[in-house]
Formats: C-alpha cells, structure tokens, sequence
C-alpha cells in the first residue's frame, strides 16, 4: 500500500485546485468584459458621429450648457457631502459636550476625593470637545466654501440656458445618447476593474497556497530526517561488536556446489583458501 498523504498537503491541493478553477474563470469574464468594453466604446462613438452629422452646428452652440450642467452637478455632489461631515461634526462635538457635564456632575456628587476616575473621565471629555469643535469650524467652513461654488455654477447654468434654449432643444437626442453611452461605459469599466481585483486576489492565494504546500514539504522532510537520525542511533546501540564474538563451531561435512568461474583464477590463490579453511577447520574443537 502506498503511504499515506498528509491532510495538511492534501487541504492545499484542494485550495490550489479550487483557485485555479477560479481564477480560469475570471479570466474568461474578465476577457469577456473586455472585449463588451470595446464594442461599446466603438458603437456609441459611431452612432454619436452619425447623430452629429445629422444634427449639425447646434451640437457645438450648445455644449457649453451641458458642461455647465456638468458642472453643476459635481459641485452639488460636494456640496452635499460637505453637509454631511459638518452635521457628523457637530454631532460629535454635541456628544463630547455632554460627556463633559457628566463627568463634572459626578465629581462634584463624588464622596471620595482621592477616586481619580472621574478626573480621568473629565479629561478625555474635554480633549474629544476640543478635537469636535475643530472638526466643526474646519467643517462648517468647508460647507459654506462648497456651497457658494455650487450657487455659482448653479447661476451659469441658468444663464446658458436662456441664452442657448433653441440649440439645446435640437441637440438634445445628442447629448441624450451621450449621456446613455457614458452611463454603459462607465457600468463596464467599473466591471473591468471589478473583475481585475478578484483575479488578483485569486492569483495571490493560489500563491499562498503553493508556499504552505512547500512550507509543508520541508517541515515533513525534515521530521523524516530527524526519525532516520533517531532510529539510526537506536539501532547502533544494540549492534554487538565483531570482535568480541566468539566464531560459531563449523557444521558436518557440506555438500556445496560450486560455479565453475568464467575465468580462471591464479592457481597460488586457490591455494591460499584452501589453507585458510583447512588452518580454521583444526583450529577450532569437534562437535
């Protein structure tokens, strides 16, 4: 029977199995994906151009509403997120505020003068109240700062929309389909990018996978080698020494058949072990 495979070598096989499936399979939707990018980005550009020709210089006259549009709508955005860290802020320093009254009620409730808990207590308080007010001013400030940008873009947006009404209204299937083909782009790109971090992630534990299993392969050889070393010394302990063993009494007469040799050996060495044999035979006691 063969030996038995070890279940930390045999998990990591699994793993590598199962990664390299994965990573088969990403890389196919991840091609896949690719290849719908550029045929979307090819299509929408040729039916853009085709739209354009059809429509004519309206186009151009009104682009410069669609960037202030554009615009607009990025500084909203910032904006809106600026009220939120503002409002995240002021809840914060709300909070610290109120940790600092209940730290100054229980020291002036507190019995034991020498109990430094609510000191303590009263000190972190006052640090988050001053870090939270920071926050606050910085934050408040940022707010105010986004919100003019945004009334201003806002204003431009406006007054290119008086002034340009009619060549916006005759490019609107234009910039409608732009806006649709810049929406699918985008969709597709994000799952290009989507696609490339699983694949990478993949790659890395198929990576790991295979270092556990030569971490493994080493730890087991060396375990192998350390048993061998062990079982070695055991042995040698139990060996008797030659020399010492007193030569065991030669048996009746035998019988042996003997190969005549290819090759003829020095007659003065035949007579050489005949001597050695018949030197031992009387030199050791009958049975």
């Amino acid at each position: 029977m063969g030996e038995q495979l070890d279940p930390r070598v045999q998990k990591e096989l699994e793993k590598l199995n199962e990664t390299s499936l994965v990573i088969n399979d990403l890389e196919n939707k991840l091609n896949e994906t690719r290849n719908e990018y550029r045929y979307a980005l090819s299509d929408s550009t040729t039916q853009m151009n085709i739209v354009l020709k059809k429509l004519g210089d309206c186009v151009n006259k009104a682009r410069p509403f669609y960037d202030a549009k554009h615009a607009a709508h990025i500084a909203q955005v910032e904006t809106q997120q600026a009220a939120v860290r503002f409002e995240r802020a002021v809840s914060m320093h709300t909070a610290a505020r109120e940790m600092v009254s209940v730290a100054e009620q229980g020291m002036e409730n507190g019995a034991d003068s020498k109990d430094t808990a609510w000191q303590e207590m009263l000190n972190h308080a006052t640090v988050k109240v001053n870090e939270a007010e920071i926050e606050r001013l910085a934050s408040d400030k940022e707010h105010r700062e986004k919100m003019e940008v945004f009334k201003k873009a806002e204003a431009h947006m406006n007054t290119l929309q008086r002034k340009l009404k009619m060549n916006i209204l005759k490019s609107k299937k234009y910039f409608d389909l732009k806006n649709h083909s810049n929406t699918r782009i985008l969709a597709l790109v994000n799952a290009v990018k989507e696609a490339e971090t699983k694949l990478i992630k993949a790659k890395r534990e198929y990576s790991q996978a295979l270092k556990n299993l030569e971490s493994i392969s080493n730890s087991i050889h060396e375990t192998r080698k350390q048993l061998g070393t062990r079982e070695e010394g055991v042995g040698a302990e139990d060996e008797p020494e030659v020399t010492e063993m007193a030569c065991p009494p030669l048996p009746p007469k035998v019988d042996v058949p003997v190969a005549a040799p290819r090759k003829q050996v020095p007659k003065k060495r035949s007579n050489e072990v005949v001597l050695s044999v018949a030197q031992l035979s009387r030199s050791l006691p009958e049975s």
